[in-house]
């Protein structure tokens, strides 16, 4: 299992950040303008008084080396379910493979850490498992790199929108 721990500033309060990370609107473009993906979809999102449960669907082109693309397909299928913990703060999350579900688990966890008024840092934490003979771990690492490269450009995408929205 590979594991990764990122961290970036974002340039909002606290509550701005979770109001932004929840909208549909914005989590679209997010995912197809700025990530590139071919679709994305919130499917569903229930608000209670302990936490948001959420569960979204998208699909990107693989990036990954031919001889792995022909284990996961030219494109990468997922079903994410999340739930947001009011109390604790933090959104965890288990992504589910259209293809080869049984032996890729990809999960994660999202908090954020207040650095001043109008500022957090967000740390994204992911765990990375391909239970495949001879190449899990090399797919593993690939796949560690692209979510690496992803959230460097959400965050960068987040910062622009909430500069462009003050």
């Amino acid at each position: 299992m590979e594991t990764l721990s990122v961290s970036h500033e974002i340039h909002c309060s606290a509550d701005r950040f979770w109001t932004t990370f929840f909208d549909p609107d914005f989590n679209e473009q997010m995912f197809v303008q700025e990530l590139g993906f071919r679709d994305y979809c919130v499917l569903e999102q229930k608000e209670s008084e302990n936490g948001i449960e959420c569960r979204s669907t998208g699909v990107i082109e693989s990036h990954l080396a031919t001889p792995l693309r022909t284990l996961t397909g030219q494109e990468m299928r997922y079903v994410q379910q999340g739930c947001f913990d009011r109390s604790s703060r933090c959104y965890r999350w288990q992504s589910v493979p259209a293809r080869m579900a049984d032996r890729l688990r990809l999960e994660g966890s999202m908090r954020i850490e207040p650095i001043g008024t109008d500022c957090v840092r967000r740390i994204v934490e992911f765990n990375v498992e391909a239970r495949i003979f001879g190449i899990g771990g090399l797919l593993e690492s690939k796949v560690v790199k692209e979510l690496s490269a992803e959230c460097e450009v959400s965050a960068a995408a987040m910062n622009r929108y909430f500069e462009a929205s003050h």
